[in-house]
């Protein structure tokens, strides 16, 4: 008995396109530069509207800057909450810590 050609029932898939990742939400500068750089770019955002309009820095703006720089060093976990007095205070032991080792 001849028997008709055999035919796969073989249905094509159905690929869902994924969404792009959400790229403009993580700051490549951040993840890949160094910590000086990281610096310099606070410190020129930081400081520009203060040279650009003569204007005094004020507290707030300090403070921020003061807690950026203690993120960016790591001085403080990200889940923790220090105040930039405190960070100052972690710095300055850092200092002191390291010349006292620099003279033994």
């Amino acid at each position: 008995i001849p028997l008709p050609p055999l035919q796969l029932a073989v249905f094509q898939p159905i690929f869902s396109d994924l969404p792009a990742p959400p790229l403009e939400l993580f700051d490549l500068d951040e993840a890949f530069s160094s910590e000086k750089v990281q610096i310099t770019q606070l410190t020129n955002k930081c400081l520009s509207p203060a040279v650009e309009g003569q204007q005094p820095v004020d507290e707030k703006e300090l403070g921020y800057f003061i807690q950026e720089c203690g993120r960016i060093l790591k001085v403080c976990q990200d889940d923790q909450k220090m105040s930039p007095k405190e960070i100052l205070n972690a710095i300055s032991v850092k200092i002191a810590h390291y010349k006292k080792l620099d003279k033994d």
